[in-house]
């Protein structure tokens, strides 16, 4: 697999950009219409004056009004990089503490965030920004793999930060079973297995159903 857990001590992204010191909180990929990232800013204002720095990697319609917000409000703890290459990635998304995912409430179930996986693949704890009835609440409460918080909940996002800021075991531990739950159930061998067994059962309905459409025709009828 392309991505693998890595210690940030281990990681020269990281230590490119001064991240192995600090308690690094991560944003990587499309920072579009879709995504919830005024909670993020929200709670980066909060953590001015803590030992966390805020990483964003990639671009989109909101990169602008992010890099706005951190200059109207003089933050000095967000970095802002471009999109990396493919070969970079391994390195990227595991060069920090905790990872971010967000989805707006009202494209729930039309926008599925894809980053999530390759969160849970870096085998980082994941804090993930969505509606109450977002399925990925159900995948972070099963895996034990960090913290869903509210929309608009700033607060709660900073406070889940500093949380696992100030118990850096905890954030490991998350980290790792993301890391088991995505090898139990999201690994390509995982996929092609459940494809195969849909499809199978696909298989095995249809002579019956064409049995019984068939039971319905009239041997006596014409073609009209």
């Amino acid at each position: 697999m392309l991505i693998q857990p890595r210690a940030k001590t281990d990681n020269w992204f990281a230590q490119r950009h001064g991240l192995d010191q600090t308690f690094t909180v991560l944003y990587s990929g499309n920072m579009g219409r879709c995504h919830d990232l005024e909670t993020v800013m929200a709670a980066a204002r909060l953590l001015n004056q803590e030992a966390v720095r805020f990483v964003f990697i990639g671009a989109g319609a909101k990169a602008p009004i992010c890099r706005d917000f951190v200059q109207r409000h003089q933050l000095t703890n967000c970095l802002f990089l471009p999109f990396q290459p493919k070969q970079v990635l391994p390195f990227s998304l595991t060069a920090c503490d905790l990872s971010l995912v967000s989805i707006l409430p009202q494209v729930e179930g039309l926008v599925v965030p894809s980053k999530f996986y390759g969160c849970l693949a870096a085998g980082t704890a994941i804090a993930a920004i969505c509606a109450p009835h977002s399925y990925l609440r159900g995948i972070i409460a099963e895996a034990q793999c960090g913290a869903a918080i509210d929309n608009g909940d700033g607060e709660g996002l900073a406070q889940f930060i500093l949380e696992l800021k100030n118990d850096p075991q905890q954030a490991t531990a998350m980290g790792h079973r993301g890391r088991r739950y995505f090898e139990e159930n999201f690994t390509l061998d995982t996929i092609v297995n459940q494809y195969r067994s849909v499809i199978a059962k696909v298989s095995d309905q249809q002579p019956a159903q064409s049995r019984t459409k068939k039971s319905h025709c009239y041997p006596d009828s014409q073609p009209l």
